[in-house]
Protein backbone atom coordinates (compact mmCIF):
# COMPACT_ATOMS: atom_id res chain seq x y z
CA UNK A 1 0.00 0.00 0.00
CA UNK A 2 1.17 3.44 -0.78
CA UNK A 3 1.10 6.41 1.50
CA UNK A 4 -1.77 7.91 -0.44
CA UNK A 5 -3.95 4.81 0.03
CA UNK A 6 -3.40 4.87 3.78
CA UNK A 7 -4.56 8.50 3.95
CA UNK A 8 -7.67 7.68 1.94
CA UNK A 9 -8.52 4.75 4.21
CA UNK A 10 -8.00 6.89 7.33
CA UNK A 11 -10.21 9.64 5.93
CA UNK A 12 -12.94 7.21 4.96
CA UNK A 13 -12.85 5.64 8.45
CA UNK A 14 -13.06 9.07 10.03
CA UNK A 15 -15.98 9.97 7.77
CA UNK A 16 -17.74 6.74 8.64
CA UNK A 17 -17.22 7.25 12.39
CA UNK A 18 -18.39 10.86 12.11
CA UNK A 19 -21.55 9.76 10.28
CA UNK A 20 -22.24 7.05 12.84
CA UNK A 21 -21.81 9.58 15.67
CA UNK A 22 -24.11 12.12 14.03
CA UNK A 23 -26.77 9.49 13.40
CA UNK A 24 -26.61 8.30 17.02
CA UNK A 25 -26.83 11.86 18.35
CA UNK A 26 -29.76 12.68 16.10
CA UNK A 27 -31.55 9.43 17.04
CA UNK A 28 -31.08 10.40 20.68
CA UNK A 29 -32.22 14.02 20.27
CA UNK A 30 -35.10 13.75 17.78
CA UNK A 31 -37.72 12.35 20.23
CA UNK A 32 -37.12 15.29 22.57
CA UNK A 33 -37.76 17.78 19.78
CA UNK A 34 -40.80 15.99 18.37
CA UNK A 35 -42.58 15.86 21.76
CA UNK A 36 -42.24 19.64 22.16
CA UNK A 37 -44.99 20.12 19.62
CA UNK A 38 -47.30 17.91 21.69
CA UNK A 39 -47.08 20.09 24.80
CA UNK A 40 -50.38 21.68 25.75
CA UNK A 41 -51.41 24.11 28.40
CA UNK A 42 -53.37 22.74 31.32
CA UNK A 43 -57.13 23.01 31.46
CA UNK A 44 -58.85 26.07 32.82
CA UNK A 45 -59.25 26.33 36.57
CA UNK A 46 -62.62 25.38 37.93
CA UNK A 47 -64.83 28.05 39.38
CA UNK A 48 -64.36 28.64 43.10
CA UNK A 49 -66.99 27.35 45.47
CA UNK A 50 -69.03 29.71 47.61
CA UNK A 51 -67.76 30.38 51.14
CA UNK A 52 -69.49 28.57 53.97
CA UNK A 53 -71.23 30.59 56.66
CA UNK A 54 -69.46 31.04 60.00
CA UNK A 55 -70.38 28.67 62.81
CA UNK A 56 -72.14 29.98 65.88
CA UNK A 57 -69.87 30.80 68.82
CA UNK A 58 -69.88 28.49 71.81
CA UNK A 59 -71.17 29.60 75.20
CA UNK A 60 -68.58 31.08 77.58
CA UNK A 61 -67.17 28.83 80.28
CA UNK A 62 -67.57 29.65 83.93
CA UNK A 63 -64.23 30.59 85.51
CA UNK A 64 -62.66 28.21 87.98
CA UNK A 65 -62.19 29.15 91.60
CA UNK A 66 -58.76 30.48 92.58
CA UNK A 67 -56.38 28.14 94.34
CA UNK A 68 -55.36 28.59 97.96
CA UNK A 69 -52.17 30.67 98.27
CA UNK A 70 -49.13 28.98 99.73
CA UNK A 71 -47.65 30.08 103.02
CA UNK A 72 -44.46 32.07 103.44
CA UNK A 73 -41.19 30.37 102.61
CA UNK A 74 -38.40 30.17 105.14
CA UNK A 75 -35.44 29.59 102.83
CA UNK A 76 -34.34 29.85 99.23
CA UNK A 77 -32.91 26.40 98.64
CA UNK A 78 -33.47 22.75 99.34
CA UNK A 79 -32.19 22.78 102.94
CA UNK A 80 -34.58 22.86 105.85
CA UNK A 81 -34.62 25.95 107.98
CA UNK A 82 -35.37 26.74 111.57
CA UNK A 83 -37.27 29.97 112.15
CA UNK A 84 -36.22 31.51 108.78
CA UNK A 85 -32.47 31.23 109.46
CA UNK A 86 -30.21 28.77 107.71
CA UNK A 87 -28.05 26.79 110.11
CA UNK A 88 -24.77 25.00 109.39
CA UNK A 89 -26.63 21.70 109.91
CA UNK A 90 -29.10 22.72 107.19
CA UNK A 91 -26.26 23.48 104.77
CA UNK A 92 -24.48 20.22 105.60
CA UNK A 93 -27.71 18.30 105.00
CA UNK A 94 -28.25 20.03 101.62
CA UNK A 95 -24.64 20.32 100.38
CA UNK A 96 -22.61 17.66 102.16
CA UNK A 97 -19.37 18.01 104.09
CA UNK A 98 -17.92 21.53 104.22
CA UNK A 99 -15.31 22.14 101.53
CA UNK A 100 -14.88 25.84 100.72
CA UNK A 101 -12.31 25.02 98.01
CA UNK A 102 -14.92 23.11 95.99
CA UNK A 103 -16.89 25.47 93.69
CA UNK A 104 -19.86 23.07 93.62
CA UNK A 105 -20.10 23.10 97.42
CA UNK A 106 -19.81 26.91 97.60
CA UNK A 107 -22.50 27.30 94.90
CA UNK A 108 -24.77 24.94 96.88
CA UNK A 109 -24.24 27.04 100.04
CA UNK A 110 -25.17 30.22 98.15
CA UNK A 111 -28.19 28.61 96.48
CA UNK A 112 -29.49 27.46 99.87
CA UNK A 113 -29.26 30.89 101.49
CA UNK A 114 -26.07 30.26 103.46
CA UNK A 115 -24.07 33.30 102.33
CA UNK A 116 -24.02 34.52 105.94
CA UNK A 117 -22.21 31.31 106.90
CA UNK A 118 -19.25 32.01 104.60
CA UNK A 119 -16.20 33.45 106.40
CA UNK A 120 -15.62 37.22 106.32
CA UNK A 121 -13.55 38.26 103.27
CA UNK A 122 -14.22 34.94 101.53
CA UNK A 123 -13.25 35.00 97.83
CA UNK A 124 -15.59 33.04 95.60
CA UNK A 125 -13.96 30.31 93.49
CA UNK A 126 -14.11 30.57 89.69
CA UNK A 127 -17.50 29.61 88.25
CA UNK A 128 -19.52 30.44 91.39
CA UNK A 129 -22.33 32.93 90.85
CA UNK A 130 -24.07 34.98 93.55
CA UNK A 131 -27.80 34.85 92.96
Amino acid sequence: MTDNTKNTEALSRRKALRRIGLMAASAYAVPAFTTLSMAQAGSNASTPSAPKPASTPSAPETPSTPSVPSGPTTGTGTGTTTGGTVTPADIQKACGVEDLTNPTYVQCVIDNGGTDLLPAGFVLPDGVVLR
